[in-house]
């Protein structure tokens, strides 16, 4: 991740475990590979979208009085690999009634969910 978003390279050694990250709803298998799970937590966080901005990064927030940045992985993947994300070709574009700009009503209680799927159908444009 040290090459794609501010972040420094973990110190490593040979022989230390590391985990991945693997998300379900891709199309070619990939992962983010981490060093070391300090710890896992169900909480609200307040997301600064400002602070500290990066292709492939929703934002930061403060957790446990730390500094927590949010990768977003599908994004992330996208940078790595682009090739395997090119868009599909253009349809033709539609005329009369049907060329009326469309629009998509999202519908998500949860602000983050809702940043999300809001950016992901936005890149699907």
């Amino acid at each position: 991740m040290e090459e794609y978003l501010p972040v420094s390279r973990p110190n490593r050694s040979p022989d230390d475990m590391i985990s991945v990250i693997i998300p379900k709803q891709i199309r070619h298998p990939m992962g983010i590979a981490m060093n070391k799970v300090i710890n896992t937590i169900e909480t609200s966080v307040e997301l600064d979208t400002a602070a500290i901005i990066a292709p492939g990064l929703f934002g930061s927030a403060i957790i446990d009085g730390k500094i927590t940045l949010l990768p977003d992985m599908y994004r992330l993947f996208e940078i790595v690999a682009p090739e395997w994300y090119k868009p599909d070709p253009p349809l033709p574009l539609p005329r009369g009634e049907a060329a009326r700009k469309r629009r998509v009503l999202l519908a998500e209680d949860t602000p983050f969910f809702r940043m999300i799927e809001g950016e992901y159908l936005s890149s699907a444009v």
